[in-house]
């Protein structure tokens, strides 16, 4: 069975972390004042990926965990620049970049995807 796949989940700094299905999103009401970003992660065959949509900064791993894990190593960094360089241009990524990401394919077939919320 294919298809897309939409979970929401927590992940802290200390790479604690928790889904839950999107029809469950008001468990996380009380959050809404922290600052967090919202990661798609994508099944493809041997590894996942995680998008960032508010940046378009890309985190890949053998489990959704360790994409997660790249992909608040590669915010973390990319904030330490943007403090010193706030010239540098960020924008949220596009529909059509989405779009591609989410419809891509060369030789593997994603069916699993997942959307988070993510703290870093």
């Amino acid at each position: 069975m294919g298809g897309i796949v939409l979970y929401t989940g927590v992940v802290t700094k200390n790479n604690d972390w928790d889904l839950f299905p999107l029809k469950a999103i008001n468990l996380f009401t009380w959050l809404n004042s922290m600052d967090f970003y919202t990661v798609i992660l994508k099944k493809s065959t041997d590894y996942w990926v995680s998008l960032c949509l508010e940046n378009r900064i890309v985190g890949q791993g053998n489990t959704p965990e360790i994409s997660i894990d790249k992909l608040k190593e590669a915010i973390d960094s990319w904030s330490e620049i943007y403090e010193n360089e706030p010239d540098i241009y960020i924008s949220p990524i596009s529909i059509n970049e989405l779009h591609e990401f989410l419809t891509l394919e060369d030789s593997e077939s994603s069916d699993s995807y997942e959307l988070r919320k993510v703290y870093a």
